[in-house]
């Protein structure tokens, strides 16, 4: 009888790990977002959100880029925590993380869900029943092997390419109009003065989820061929499809909404730009496919994260096994458990899409500060400290304005250092 394999192989090129980073950061956000932040603060404030929060995430990915070369194993974010903070760190970092899985892939899926109830004209007690279909759908394409991945993937990242270029063609109107009010928009802010201000850190905030994906990256670079020199031209590649895979659906969605398309506002508000459009319907069957290769990429790297912290003896190390065709399938049914559970409770709760993705961010921003402090340690150039000025000043932007719900992202720390620090007792005290 032939052994489980024990490591994770080096199969993913170049173009595999662009297509997978396009589909860790596109989906939920370029689809949701748009509609999203326009229902909460409006086409003028939105616009200039879009933009300053695209500039302000290139210090990121210059920290993730390097980052994710130096430390080519799948632990990703937990490596760079630890080496930044030690064991306490890397456990801090894994208890955010977790809370990010169940608090985000439910989020993620809900707005999967909502498009799937419009496309298909369901009443919306539909969304979570769809959630959790689409929940299922990703377990089961992890299961065959990240060949099917990549492979289902490529061809939902064309199509959405596609996509974005036909909405925008097809309503160059509303795509001229969103961007006349790029102009003004600055100005107007200031003279609303504090309530200006509050709108463009509220747009910003949520906008961040749209560009959370590139970390996650860091999961699997352990399969990454060749990591040193293929890790940064994936960040780069990829950092500049999707802010241009943004941009349009965003812009188009704004002057829609100076227009006074009210059906661009909400979760599902994108397919709105293709009333009165033939090719709607295939429009639909595009979003259905990139909105399920969003969330196979998801279940693919919140599986890893579960089998490094199972291979690290943080998690049960059953979870570490492989299958044969070198997949972590317990972790993937453990992510479909726990997350189906999670899409259950937010929904009889009745807690709205955007309040998730808000928690989501500030946990993740915690977990930037660690990043950020392991790039510096790891740099030997001047400029470094460019890059670090940068990324701290927007995370201590975004941050500031969390209130009373950065004590959640404190107690996860603190819990973490006390599990450090019980464990330290108790392995000095049996030495």
């Amino acid at each position: 009888m032939n052994e489980p394999p024990k490591e994770l192989v080096r199969t993913l090129s170049v173009f595999q790990g662009v297509v997978l980073a396009v589909s860790l950061v596109i989906g939920s956000g370029v689809l949701g977002l748009p509609g999203i932040v326009l229902e909460e603060i409006g086409p003028r404030y939105a616009a200039l959100a879009w933009v300053l929060t695209a500039a302000a995430m290139v210090p990121f990915i210059v920290v993730f880029s390097a980052l994710g070369a130096h430390f080519p194993s799948s632990p990703g974010l937990l490596s760079y925590a630890e080496f930044a903070f030690g064991k306490a760190g890397r456990n801090a970092a894994s208890l955010i993380l977790l809370s990010c899985i169940v608090i985000g892939f439910p989020a993620l899926l809900l707005i999967g869900g909502s498009y799937f109830q419009v496309i298909f004209g369901l009443g919306p007690n539909w969304v979570p029943v769809l959630a959790v279909g689409l929940l299922a759908l990703s377990v089961a394409v992890n299961l065959i092997g990240l060949r099917a991945i990549t492979g289902f993937n490529s061809v939902s990242v064309v199509l959405l390419t596609g996509f974005m270029v036909l909405v925008t063609v097809w309503r160059t109107d509303y795509f001229g109009a969103g961007l006349t009010v790029l102009a003004g928009a600055l100005t107007g802010v200031f003279q609303d003065g504090r309530s200006g201000v509050a709108n463009l850190w509220k747009g910003s905030a949520l906008i961040f989820w749209a560009f959370l994906g590139w970390e996650n990256l860091g999961f699997g670079v352990q399969e990454i061929k060749n990591p040193r020199r293929a890790v940064p031209l994936i960040f780069a590649l990829s950092f500049v499809l999707v802010t241009i895979l943004f941009l349009l659906p965003a812009f188009t969605s704004i002057g829609a909404a100076l227009r006074g398309n009210q059906g661009i506002l909400g979760a599902a508000g994108l397919i709105s730009l293709m009333d009165g459009s033939v090719l709607k319907p295939y429009c639909s069957l595009v979003l259905v496919l990139v909105i399920i290769g969003n969330a196979n990429a998801w279940m693919y790297a919140v599986s890893r994260l579960l089998y490094a912290e199972a291979t690290d003896g943080i998690l049960p190390r059953s979870l570490g096994q492989l299958s044969s065709r070198h997949v972590p399938a317990q972790c993937l049914l453990l992510t479909f458990l726990v997350v189906m559970t999670c899409i259950g409770i937010s929904w009889w709760c009745g807690v709205k899409i955007s309040h998730l993705i808000l928690l989501v961010n500030q946990n993740f921003l915690f977990l930037f500060l660690a990043s950020i402090w392991a790039y510096a340690k790891i740099g030997t150039s001047g400029m470094r400290w460019l890059i670090v000025g940068g990324a701290l000043a927007t995370c201590s932007l975004f941050l500031s304005g969390f209130s009373f719900l950065i004590l959640f992202p404190l107690a996860l720390i603190s819990l973490g250092v006390a599990i450090h620090e019980r464990s330290r007792r108790r392995e000095s005290r049996t030495a």
